[in-house]
């Protein structure tokens, strides 16, 4: 595989990614998908010129080359299964899996690349019996409610009324987070929980200068780090 800077890996992907959904590729493209000025994307195609990656005359669209096809395809296919395996196999978060991707891609020795993909096709053969994702969420969950108890790392729903914090993280479904983030309930923003049902559902809480009312399995979805 060629020697490439993670900079220029970057911007092969971004062009293979690009012709995916569009047949013709041209700078304002990359300047809309990286929101860099044009002098940096023109710096990056008079390298990848050079290294016979890409076609591009002046004013005209960009094009990969046979062999700029093969690196970028495998540039991406590296970044779509680091994410994978970190989002469906170690069932983390899947925006923090797609963070990791980028900056792991660059720099994971291609031995440990290799065994991670045989792994992953590994657990798809035997999950359908063994039912390792299902039996590792329940450990790691496990694990997780475990280390929450010793630290000042809480679920929204277990604190008391006044008592308030940072939020570190939502969990849930996409569609869960969304709605959530769309509230304000957004990472590092401050909470305090104003009062508690006698049953513990709804929660209400205070953030932004403004009043939430929650469901406690909403609030089971928040992690907060309790500050005094």
């Amino acid at each position: 595989m060629y020697e490439l800077s993670q900079s220029m890996e970057d911007y092969l992907e971004a062009i293979w990614i690009i012709s995916l959904k569009k047949k013709i590729v041209r700078v304002k493209d990359l300047m809309e998908f990286f929101n860099y000025k044009v002098s940096s994307i023109n710096n990056a195609i008079k390298v990848l010129l050079k290294k016979n990656l890409i076609v591009h005359e002046k004013f005209e669209h960009i094009e990969l080359t046979k062999t700029g096809t093969i690196v970028a395809r495998r540039i991406y296919e590296k970044h779509q299964n680091l994410v994978t395996f970190f989002s469906k196999i170690l069932l983390t978060d899947e925006e923090i899996s797609k963070k990791d991707a980028c900056n792991i891609e660059h720099y994971i020795h291609e031995e440990t690349y290799n065994n991670i993909v045989c792994f992953m096709k590994y657990i798809k053969q035997i999950d359908a019996d063994s039912k390792f994702i299902d039996n590792f969420s329940k450990y790691l969950k496990e694990n997780i409610d475990k280390k929450l108890e010793v630290t000042n790392i809480k679920k929204l729903s277990n604190l008391e009324k006044n008592e308030k914090g940072i939020i570190k993280r939502i969990e849930g479904d996409r569609e869960i987070k969304r709605r959530l983030l769309s509230m304000g309930l957004i990472p590092n923003e401050v909470i305090m929980v104003e009062k508690v049902a006698p049953l513990g559902d709804p929660i209400d809480i205070y953030i932004k200068g403004y009043h939430l009312s929650l469901r406690k399995k909403e609030a089971e979805l928040i992690i907060i780090e309790v500050v005094n």
